[in-house]
């Protein structure tokens, strides 16, 4: 009885925490719509709104980091109204899933730090922003090769003007990093000097209970979490390599599409099944995020090694 008490307690936590964060988030959102010099240059406007987005994952875990950014990346993408940008349907799903639902889901990264973060680590927040918005950042930039490149024709029901050349690549980087780098120096920084103040909130009850039903101090978890997350990064990063090449119409290797298919797929089906045998351990929070991963790279694979047959055909067309 006491045990589901408190899962009731932490469950109720992290919800308020959640329902907290998100509306500051959008708090902050209506903000910069009101205040036009943080435009960037090129397109997009430097924001704070990653700072609460990445809170809810440290204080409640990357599946709740997850469903708060995409639970906001669902109300941006109706608040910058790209509904009203173009007729062309493809573009506006695309867009949906990979500038908002991917792009700030990627905040449920930061929760692997949750644990150093809970142990009062400086660096545990700050770090968790940035590798949640090198994530963002490659989720818009796909969206930049693939869906509003340079000559996309905003005005067309259909189609899509798929740029993979080294101009379309660069256009890309360049507009969104224009807005992505100078948020996320900012929103170090803001998490830096909120550091302390965070670290008083683990004396609340309602956030106590979260430290205290986590286990954050056994040495022993530390150990294995470490090899877990090291063995995994590894994979996904080699995995990721060669999707890159398969994506790349121009190297006409299409067919890495399949090799990283094969390399993802390992990942996932190891992660699932830690996950069905070990439901209360300790790394479960790291074996989501790695499941996400690689659910995104398996999907990314099928695009890659159909890529002969869609945007990447004319490079595979034989004269």
């Amino acid at each position: 009885m006491s045990t589901s008490r408190s899962k009731s307690k932490t469950t109720t936590s992290k919800l308020v925490i959640m329902g907290m964060m998100l509306a500051l988030a959008l708090v902050l959102k209506t903000i910069n719509m009101m205040l036009p010099f943080l435009k960037a240059p090129f397109g997009g406007s430097i924001s704070l709104v990653m700072v609460p987005l990445v809170l809810i994952s440290l204080y409640c875990g990357p599946i709740y980091g997850i469903c708060g950014g995409v639970i906001y990346g669902v109300a941006d993408f109706f608040i910058d109204g790209v509904i009203s940008w173009t007729p062309n349907v493809t573009a506006i799903i695309l867009s949906l899933i990979l500038d908002y639902l991917l792009g700030f889901g990627s905040c449920g990264l930061a929760g692997i730090f949750r644990k150093r973060f809970f142990n009062k680590k400086l660096e545990a927040a700050s770090i968790g922003l940035v590798i949640s918005t090198i994530s963002r950042f490659i989720c818009s930039f796909l969206s930049g090769v693939i869906v509003f490149t340079s000559s996309f024709d905003y005005a067309s029901k259909e189609g899509l003007m798929i740029d993979f050349t080294w101009p379309g690549i660069s256009y890309s980087i360049l507009y969104n990093i224009s807005y992505l780098l100078p948020s996320a120096i900012i929103c170090v920084l803001v998490l830096l000097l909120l550091n302390k103040p965070l670290f008083e909130t683990f004396k609340l009850p309602f956030i106590s209970v979260l430290i205290n039903k986590d286990n954050l101090n056994e040495e022993k978890s530390d150990v294995n979490n470490s090899t877990f997350v090291k063995s995994n990064v590894l994979f996904l990063i080699i995995a990721t390599s060669v999707l890159v090449i398969a994506l790349i119409p121009q190297m006409k290797l299409f067919w890495f599409g399949y090799i990283s298919f094969a390399s993802f797929i390992l990942p996932f089906i190891s992660n699932l099944l830690a996950l069905i045998k070990k439901k209360n351990d300790v790394k479960t929070n790291f074996i989501i995020v790695f499941l996400i991963i690689s659910i995104v790279g398996l999907v990314l694979s099928c695009v890659a090694f159909t890529s002969i047959y869609s945007y990447g055909a004319s490079f595979y067309k034989i004269n």
